[in-house]
């Protein structure tokens, strides 16, 4: 069961025009990983779950093993394209809607890998973590890094370039991964690309039982199989794949080559799970398919922000006394600004672009970042406490240290100051249908096997 009319009901309950806004609390990413492990009685407190309707139809009793398949970047309306259409090998994706249940889910907000991904591994919103965006400013060493990989902007890692820089967790997010509350008796498998796999400098995911790298995805399917397959107990395996995101960006998400990775992706899962792997495994095994984000068509046609006054002459110093640049990503710009030009800054944003803007007050507010009352996040893992910018107790200090003055939502494009963001095609981090909806496939696998 494909559930295309829930889609229309969330929209109906969270758009604001063209803007889409997610339901934290409710059908929402960050429910994804507390949920995939209440199937095994195994997940932590206070992580958030999902609507027990996302299992209607879908027999979970007895379930010993349950695997999360993370494809980054396969947004809801791309699942429902690509299982409608006849030229593409998607028999996975038709198997989940007829055996299974497909409901659609908002994107956490923003929409992207560098603040889902945290989330996937502590069950904490962006606004507990505090890693809001591929961009962050690191103050120690007055630059601004790419935040999943911790590279400067030429790709070469942090504390190679800058050898006294600090680790990624002492800066860039306070996330408690969920894996050390996960229940003693199951065995947790993180499956990734070999170049990202570990928890060497990305602690937030630190605490698993195994992390297994692989170099394609028919890798990552087969050494899955084989995992499932192995010692018996409970098991909680996560796979990430990135493919579909790489292509979307350079060639849009609906270009051939875009589609070439995903049956590419889906090939392999589906000949490893769904034609290999044994039908005693298959009987207690709970699968799950999900997105982080989805991705919006720019055609290329992108802002580039270099040179445009109202932000570069406005924008806040750090700590060297050298304005500290734009920050978060091209599809939601953060901006640390100079006393008392948030309100000038705006509206020149608003005049000169089709965007939204909103100010730390009002993304507080409306708990953009994830839930905040009363000025303060909640949640497990959140507050380390410390020298918080912005005075809440509650924030942990990567929070506060990130929380932008203003922050811009262009309509459908990217706003940007480097080439390479410029001349992405696919992009994600913004509030558009395409961006927020985002697939949670959930069947037996043994229901999937067979014709």
């Amino acid at each position: 069961m494909r559930r295309d009319d829930h889609a229309d009901d969330l929209l109906r309950a969270h758009a604001e025009g063209e803007y889409v806004f997610p339901d934290y609390g409710g059908y929402c990413f960050a429910g994804v990983p507390g949920t995939a492990l209440s199937a095994l009685d195994a997940a932590p407190e206070d992580v958030p779950t999902l609507p027990g309707d996302v299992f209607a139809g879908v027999d979970t009793e007895g379930v010993e093993n349950v695997v999360v398949l993370l494809v980054d970047g396969f947004g809801y309306d791309q699942w429902c394209r690509a299982e409608d259409t006849d030229y593409l090998e998607t028999t996975l994706l038709g198997r989940l809607s007829e055996r299974g249940t497909v409901t659609p889910l908002t994107a956490c907000f923003p929409s992207e890998t560098a603040a889902a991904v945290p989330t996937v591994h502590t069950g904490q919103y962006a606004a507990e973590h505090g890693q809001l965006g591929w961009w962050q400013y690191v103050p120690e060493i007055g630059a601004r890094v790419q935040t999943l990989p911790y590279v400067t902007g030429e790709g070469e890692p942090v504390r190679q370039v800058y050898p006294d820089a600090p680790a990624p967790s002492k800066t860039l997010y306070d996330a408690d991964s969920l894996y050390d509350d996960v229940a003693p008796e199951v065995s947790t498998s993180l499956f990734e690309p070999s170049d990202i796999s570990g928890a060497d400098e990305q602690t937030f995911s630190a605490g698993a039982s195994r992390y297994v790298g692989s170099e394609n995805a028919a890798q990552l399917a087969v050494q899955l199989r084989r995992t499932l397959e192995g010692s018996s107990g409970e098991k909680y395996c996560y796979a990430y794949f990135p493919q579909v995101d790489a292509a979307s960006h350079r060639e849009g998400p609906h270009a051939a080559a875009t589609d070439a990775q995903l049956e590419a992706v889906l090939g392999a899962l589906r000949r490893e799970l769904l034609e290999r792997c044994s039908t005693r495994v298959a009987e207690r095994t709970l699968v799950v398919v999900t997105a982080d984000h989805g991705h919006v068509d720019t055609e290329g046609e992108n802002v580039d922000i270099r040179g445009y006054g109202p932000i570069w002459d406005n924008l806040a110093t750090g700590p060297d006394g050298n304005p500290i640049p734009p920050v978060g990503s091209s599809r939601q710009v953060q901006l640390h600004l100079q006393d008392e030009t948030v309100e000038a800054v705006r509206s020149a944003l608003e005049r000169n672009f089709d965007c939204r803007t909103f100010t730390r007050e009002e993304y507080e507010e409306r708990g953009l970042f994830g839930p905040v009352v009363g000025g303060e996040s909640g949640g497990r893992g959140s507050g380390s406490g410390g020298d918080n910018r912005g005075g809440s107790e509650s924030n942990g200090n990567a929070y506060e240290r990130h929380a932008p003055d203003l922050v811009c939502v262009h309509r459908e494009k990217g706003m940007w100051d480097d080439d390479t963001s410029l001349n992405h095609v696919g992009k994600h981090g913004g509030l558009t249908r395409a961006e927020m909806l985002v697939p949670f496939a959930a069947a037996r696998l043994s229901d999937l096997q067979g014709e």
